[in-house]
């Protein structure tokens, strides 16, 4: 599946030249659907050209494990970006469940290759997280 198919609608606008611009929202409903499918090494390469700010648009409609699912599969250097976009409650979300042993329930069963997929942030991410929270 290619990134431009992730996106279920676009959003129009009119510019003062005259010109038509599109901009496209992600539908969180097919995030869900690649994890349900377990279909996390497209899911992975989707996240590291999705454009954050239409991640974090979205971010509220994502469901709580998925959320987490999709901050792990970013790099670090994206994740924490993404976090810096964020709301206070869905930085501090992230933040609690800054540890990869969160996800334990969904990598229990997966292969170490799809393991391996998922990003253990740097220690030191965790003091800019939570410099970031009290912001």
């Amino acid at each position: 599946m290619l990134p431009s198919q992730l996106f279920s609608y676009a959003a129009k606008w009119y510019e003062q030249s005259g010109l038509f611009m599109t901009v496209t929202i992600p539908d969180p409903k097919l995030f869900s659907d690649f994890i349900e499918k377990r279909e996390f090494v497209k899911l992975k390469e989707v996240l590291n050209t999705l454009e954050l700010g239409f991640l974090s648009s979205c971010w509220a409609q994502i469901p709580a494990l998925d959320k987490l699912i999709l901050f792990k599969l970013l790099p670090p250097e994206r994740a924490l970006e993404l976090y810096s976009k964020l709301n206070y409650e869905a930085q501090y979300f992230l933040f609690c469940g800054f540890s990869l042993n969160t996800l334990a329930p969904v990598l229990e069963n997966l292969s170490d290759e799809l393991q391996g997929l998922f990003e253990r942030l740097p220690d030191s991410y965790f003091d800019q997280m939570f410099s970031l929270l009290m912001a």
